[in-house]
């Protein structure tokens, strides 16, 4: 079963991809952690992986920026600070912006601010 949604209008490929399985499970994953229930998000990491194959080319790169988002936050979450910067350093682009919801959901700070506070946890917070 291949997740195939380009081919649809606007309002309904957001629609679709909020409610692909790789999508959901990573929004479980990060609400999880949230909630203080690490051994909850490791999971579903792997669970998101097994998607990846099944997700359709335009959304791969998107889904893949959001997997790698969810392992930093469980990293920091589980006090691997040093992992969790070499995470985000090294994530998948979040790839091209085709439609809005990849430059909306781009531009929400949860979505940047990972590495922001694993380097505070470190103690290299930028006072310029």
């Amino acid at each position: 079963m291949t997740f195939l949604i380009l081919n649809l209008d606007f309002d309904v490929r957001i629609r679709a991809l909020l409610t692909l399985p790789p999508f959901l499970v990573i929004r479980f994953g990060l609400v999880d952690l949230k909630e203080g229930h690490l051994a909850a998000a490791r999971p579903r990491l792997a669970e998101v992986k097994s998607f990846l194959t099944q997700v359709s080319p335009g959304y791969k790169a998107f889904i893949s920026f959001l997997y790698d988002l969810l392992s930093a936050e469980i990293l920091l979450a589980d006090g691997s600070v040093d992992k969790a910067v070499g995470v985000t350093d090294t994530a998948s682009p979040l790839g091209r912006l085709p439609v809005m919801q990849n430059i909306i959901g781009f531009n929400i700070p949860f979505m940047k601010d990972v590495l922001a506070r694993a380097y505070k946890e470190k103690g290299q917070v930028d006072d310029t």
